[in-house]
């Protein structure tokens, strides 16, 4: 009778979370929004007064010794809620807003419908389903084009002006003065005066290590690609914290490394878009890549959007290049979610073939999908 439910108990909350628009965190194992209280970062009223932000999603995953996963939110600051339960309940309360309960008819009819294979839709009297911004943070806002103008051309150099950040570029294989003279990368000098948003844990970038400065674009009002955030790469030892950092409280959602100046031009142009997993990886295909006429698309987690997606020109080649690990995987996947799936398909080649397996050592992309259009769709 119930046979339904003990297949639905046994799929994936990673992949069910991801039919449901929630974005899996970096670290695969925690997701957000929480279903229950809206949170998308998992936080605490430590990390509240310390001022520090959590990047991981506001629930996790977790498998009990029973063997059956759940999950739990972990926002027990200000409007945290501490909510959890199985897929079960996670499905019903991005769906319909309330918690499974046997015996609630209108509730297990969606239920039921998405885990045989319906797509997640509003439903009549019960409030819209939840799902994370593709652009905006309402908890945080972006950085404006003058204030990355500002950071850029005010307080950063040319990267060949910084001989930790020049050696750095040099030991991957990356040409500092191809990268100054396209202004794809700049640097970030020891003793700069920076923004409290360039800092982390009250230190400026450049006394962490983070010299490396990226820009990242995002839709702008009139639909077009705008600089609108940056990323900060670690050009040496940063002890325990990760190698590449966001502007503090700022969102990062939605941005990407847009690199080539093609991809800004020739809007509306069948072309190739690759779409790399990090900076460096984005840095290192943009130069070597035999095909210049198309763009380059640097990710990382929540660079994802359907805002994106909509200006790649109708029937152009994607190609997603990410790591072979659960990060690399929730990234491919939400590309993949975004793109129009009636104009492409999927397939696998050689990394190899686009000449920068190994940019980043211990963490070099090792897997590629081509997302190419169906018959009928493909460009001049």
């Amino acid at each position: 009778m119930n046979a339904w439910l003990d297949r639905a108990r046994a799929e994936s909350i990673v992949k069910v979370t991801q039919r449901l628009g929630l974005t899996i965190g970096r670290d695969g194992k925690s997701f957000g929004p929480c279903p229950s209280c809206d949170r998308i970062r998992r936080s605490s009223e430590q990390s509240e007064k310390s001022g520090r932000v959590d990047r991981r999603g506001a629930c996790v995953v977790l498998r009990g010794g029973d063997g059956v996963a759940r999950w739990h939110c972990y926002t027990n600051g200000t409007g945290g809620c501490g909510a959890k339960g199985d897929v079960i309940d996670l499905a019903a309360l991005v769906l319909c807003g309330r918690r499974w309960l046997s015996g609630d008819k209108e509730v297990e009819r969606e239920v039921r419908l998405f885990f045989a294979g319906a797509s997640p839709q509003p439903c009549p009297g019960f409030r819209q389903p939840r799902q994370v911004p593709s652009a905006q943070d309402p908890e945080h806002p972006r950085l404006s084009p003058i204030e990355v103008a500002e950071f850029l051309y005010g307080v950063c150099v040319p990267v060949v002006d910084v001989p930790e950040v020049t050696e750095f570029l040099v030991t991957r294989g990356i040409s500092p003065t191809a990268i100054a003279d396209r202004q794809l990368a700049f640097a970030l000098r020891r003793g700069a005066e920076v923004p409290d948003w360039a800092k982390s844990g009250g230190m400026a970038w450049w006394q962490t290590g983070h010299q490396l400065i990226v820009p990242m674009f995002g839709v702008g009002p009139d639909g077009t690609l705008v600089p609108i955030g940056v990323r900060a790469r670690a050009v040496r030892s940063c002890g325990d914290r990760p190698k590449s950092l966001a502007p503090k409280q700022k969102c990062s959602r939605g941005l990407v490394f847009a690199v080539g100046p093609h991809w800004l031009r020739d809007t509306g142009v069948r072309q190739l878009v690759t779409m790399p997993e990090g900076e460096i990886d984005a840095l290192t295909l943009f130069l070597t890549s035999a095909d210049k006429r198309g763009a380059v698309l640097g990710s990382i987690s929540g660079s994802a959007c359907r805002e994106v997606a909509a200006l790649i020109p109708r029937g152009s080649t994607v190609v997603l290049a990410s790591h072979a690990d659960p990060g690399g995987d929730a990234i491919a996947h939400a590309w993949r979610c975004v793109l129009p799936p009636i104009d492409l398909k999927v397939r696998r080649i050689a990394f190899e073939r686009f000449g920068c397996a190994k940019a980043d050592p211990g963490t070099a992309t090792d897997r590629v999908e081509v997302i190419r259009p169906v018959a009928g769709e493909q460009g001049q």
